[in-house]
């Protein structure tokens, strides 16, 4: 029961990333999937490290608003 809800957890958020710009998703990606520093994603996508926190912040509101309305009741 628990790999089932694992499974279908896993499939809404990668659906959720999907529906992320391009820019934040890289920014999720390298953040947390390919545990990139801050400097290393800066460097990577040619901005500013000011600028990859701004990006990371607003990809995790995205997120979570996504997956509030998507997992909620109806």
């Amino acid at each position: 029961e628990s790999q089932v809800e694992f499974a279908e957890l896993k499939k809404e958020i990668l659906a959720a990333l999907a529906r992320l710009s391009l820019q934040q998703r890289a920014a999720i990606v390298q953040r947390y999937y390919l545990e990139m520093s801050e400097k290393e994603m800066a460097k990577a996508m040619d901005i500013a490290p000011g600028t990859v926190k701004w990006v990371l912040n607003a990809a995790r509101s995205r997120l979570r608003a996504i997956l509030r309305i998507e997992g909620s009741p109806q």
